[in-house]
């Protein structure tokens, strides 16, 4: 049987993938501090993992551990505590991959590092050029760059991942913020906005990740991955007031206004993703894995809001 060893498990989409995995596979599942206790799961600290003399013949390391944070003012000591766990400790868990002799390391990276939208109109790809407009965004992909240059001269295949926007049940998240404005009543200012954007559900991303573990790779990949069917900002919001039974309040700004207020920097961030598109085309993973599966962000919205 494949072990499983995965980095983040208190994190949503490290439990996610230690729930999801459990029944398939031996899952070892990472945390700073052992507080969560996941069904079938051997629960780890991260200091207590090079106490164990591994036997397993099969070992395959999952890296979601990951420093979000949402403030764009950050103190030195903030930013260095987002490189000490998105670029150091990538690097130092790489290490401990090789040498438990791991014949797979899958690195849950971001679609961030292509920035924040995609003015040139076209759908983005694993050959896109990248763009990172946060010190999230810009971790993670030095954090690739020095996969890739690290995994050279080893036998162990380097999967680098860079999933849209995960929701699911409880996810974190902008999705998750539209759900509570709509469930609490307030009315929403977007509802003219038809810009479209790629999102991941939780589900899918989970099929995947089986996918990936179980295909033998001959060298190492780069992929992108999203649901099928990008959706309008417009809609995903009257999907939302739909599954929630709640009376639509959405209130149509011209876009004029919209663009206006790109000028205050604030709220930059937040009017780039509801003004422009920003589409993934995930047909390359879709072929190499061989997935036949269609993942549509309405229905899967609708399995998660019934759950």
């Amino acid at each position: 049987m494949k072990t499983i060893i995965i980095s983040g498990a208190n994190g949503y989409v490290g439990k996610s993938l230690c729930r999801n995995l459990a029944s398939s596979y031996q899952v070892i599942g990472l945390v700073r501090n052992k507080v969560t206790k996941i069904k079938n799961v051997e629960i780890m600290e991260y200091e207590n993992l090079q106490k164990i003399n591994f036997l397993f013949e099969d070992i395959i390391f999952i890296h979601s551990a990951a420093f979000v944070h949402k403030n764009p003012k950050m103190d030195k000591s903030q930013i260095k505590n987002i490189y000490e766990t998105n670029v150091k400790f990538t690097k130092n868990f790489f290490k401990k991959a090789i040498e438990f002799k791991a014949n797979k390391f899958i690195f849950i990276s971001t679609v961030a590092v292509y920035g924040e939208n995609n003015l040139l109109k076209k759908s983005l790809n694993e050959l896109s050029p990248t763009n990172p407009q946060t010190i999230y965004a810009r971790t993670k992909l030095l954090a690739e760059k020095i996969l890739i240059d690290n995994f050279k001269d080893t036998e162990c295949n380097l999967i680098i991942l860079r999933p849209a926007l995960i929701y699911g049940k409880d996810a974190p998240g902008n999705i998750r913020l539209l759900d509570n404005l709509i469930k609490k009543g307030y009315p929403i200012i977007f509802g003219s906005c038809d810009n479209k954007r790629s999102y991941l559900s939780i589900n899918y991303f989970n099929y995947c990740i089986k996918k990936i573990i179980d295909k033998n790779f001959e060298k190492s990949k780069l992929y992108v991955l999203a649901d099928d069917d990008p959706v309008e900002t417009s809609v995903l919001t009257n999907e939302i007031y739909k599954l929630r039974n709640k009376n639509n309040l959405i209130i149509k700004i011209p876009k004029i206004i919209f663009k206006l207020l790109m000028f205050i920097t604030p709220l930059k961030r937040f009017l780039d993703k509801i003004i422009f598109d920003f589409i993934i085309d995930p047909s390359v993973i879709k072929k190499d894995l061989n997935i036949i599966r269609k993942s549509s962000t309405k229905k899967e919205l609708n399995k998660v809001m019934s759950a």
